[in-house]
């Protein structure tokens, strides 16, 4: 993936537009995707992996301003991401627990928002959309 796509999908994701989850997904999901079903074979199933992805774009999301192309990839960042949801997800079915753990802050952060882009645009599908391009992928 160029550098020029990581630098445009980093301003994109710094000025909080949506679409950019989609284009994320359409570029770094089948390798992250393909990565991850590799390392848990066997551990987690592909409606799993859909999980995951859909976990780490979340986080993603949430972590967007912290995304630095002069430190790595987009598609590396998304994998790391990815993959600590990944043990999440592993560590939650061993225990039993349902909910993966999204931080307070972070639901804080995306209420927040989801209140500021709904006042502006009226609508909050983006993200759905990008989630069903992860299942396709």
């Amino acid at each position: 993936m160029p550098l020029t796509h990581d630098m445009d999908c980093g301003q994109r994701l710094r000025t909080g537009d949506e679409q950019v989850l989609e284009d994320v997904l359409r570029t770094c999901g089948p390798a992250v995707r393909s990565v991850l079903r590799r390392k848990y074979a066997g551990v987690l199933s592909l409606s799993d992996l859909d999980d995951v992805l859909a976990i780490g774009l979340f986080r993603l999301w949430v972590a967007r301003e912290r995304f630095d192309v002069a430190k790595g990839s987009l598609r590396v960042w998304f994998l790391r991401i990815a993959d600590n949801a990944a043990r999440d997800v592993l560590r939650h079915q061993q225990t039993g627990d349902q909910n993966i753990g999204v931080s307070g802050s972070e639901r804080s952060r995306v209420a927040e928002d989801g209140a500021n882009h709904r006042s502006s645009s009226g609508n909050c599908s983006a993200t759905t959309d990008a989630l069903k391009v992860a299942r396709v992928a």
